[in-house]
């Protein structure tokens, strides 16, 4: 996938004010909240290792 300059822009306003957000909410979580919300992630990092999604192929 291929983004023009005009999504990347956005993007690059965009991904660190929901990364804030992101981060503001998971502190706001108690320990054994997180425990499994952090499994689910791990588990989709381990995923996406058998895909091109990261690696920005278009196929």
């Amino acid at each position: 996938m291929s983004l023009t300059e005009a999504v990347r822009a956005v993007l690059d306003q965009l991904v660190p004010v929901l990364d804030a957000r992101t981060d503001l909410v998971l502190r706001s979580l108690v320990p054994e909240d997180l425990k499994p919300i952090r499994s689910a992630l791990s588990e989709l990092g381990r995923a996406d290792e058998f895909t091109n999604f990261s690696k920005g192929d278009d196929e």
